[in-house]
């Protein structure tokens, strides 16, 4: 600690929760594309930085492979719009009686369920758009998490993929 003694300043003055933390953080080292970290850190799944490190060809293909996902998942919300007007258009016409209408508790459940699908492509959908905006920042394909470089296939299989293999299973388990 007496290293950081200067003019006008002693370390051996400072409040002891101040010197713990600077005894504890000293080795750790400021990652300016992601967060701090411990240096003591082990393991990883491959390369670090932006992008980490994919070939121009590797991020073309990338972005068509998202590309391709947002028409998909954009279709899909129309579609299912268009299914879901169509069943409140047909519980408008003729409104089904609850209590007798053994078909109202069946189109009530078929609205949700619809409703519920839109919702879940509208989330696939921006996370596709969050991932294209990761790719043209330059950040796509790293983990969130730990930094390390996601696996193609993996981004291949799941374009908005946040977080490495070991990263997703962790946090897996952890919601569990």
């Amino acid at each position: 600690m007496s290293d950081l003694d200067g003019p006008g300043f002693q370390a051996c003055r400072l409040h002891e929760p101040i010197v713990d933390f600077y005894q504890h953080t000293a080795g750790w080292r400021l990652e300016l594309w992601s967060r701090w970290s411990s240096t003591r850190r082990s393991g990883g799944c491959g390369q670090h930085g932006p992008a980490a490190a994919r070939s121009t060809s590797e991020l073309a293909h990338l972005e068509q492979v998202i590309a391709v996902e947002r028409e998909r998942a954009s279709a899909r919300i129309e579609a299912l719009t268009r299914q879901f007007d169509a069943i409140v258009e047909s519980s408008a016409i003729a409104p089904p009686d609850d209590e007798h209408d053994p078909e109202g508790s069946t189109v009530a459940f078929e609205r949700a369920q619809v409703a519920t699908l839109v919702t879940s492509a509208r989330s696939r959908l921006a996370e596709l758009e969050q991932a294209q905006q990761r790719l043209v920042g330059g950040w796509y394909g790293s983990c969130e998490r730990c930094g390390q470089r996601i696996p193609v296939d993996r981004l291949l299989a799941r374009p908005m993929a946040r977080m490495c293999v070991a990263c997703a299973a962790t946090d897996r388990l952890r919601r569990a």
